[in-house]
């Protein structure tokens, strides 16, 4: 069982962490007083959790509630994803603003 100052325990997490995943046990201290206990957990069963949202998610959730943009509305058609298939690729310094104006003028 290792002992360890919490500053320390936070700028070497990766390291107790990989111990406690070993089995091993690491005190968290407070000066000379243990304030807490890293163990390995009792059930190897997974807890499932929400999947986080992306930060794309948030910034469209942001602007809807703004009024600004559109939500999603349901599925993308299944003639825009073949089209999607068979456009050609960006060039690697292409901008994506640039790409969707070319797009927009295409199709007017």
């Amino acid at each position: 069982m290792e002992r360890v100052g919490l500053t320390e325990f936070r700028r070497h997490l990766g390291r107790y962490l990989a111990q406690v995943r070993k089995g091993e046990t690491v005190v968290l201290l407070a000066g000379d007083r243990p304030v807490a206990e890293v163990r390995p957990a009792r059930t190897s069963r997974r807890v499932r959790r929400a999947p986080r949202p992306r930060a794309d998610d948030a910034i469209v959730e942001r602007l809807v509630r703004k009024g600004i943009g559109k939500g999603p509305t349901g599925r993308v058609s299944q003639a825009f994803l073949e089209k999607l298939k068979n456009s050609p690729p960006l060039a690697p310094d292409a901008r994506l603003s640039e790409a969707v104006d070319e797009e927009r003028e295409e199709s007017w």
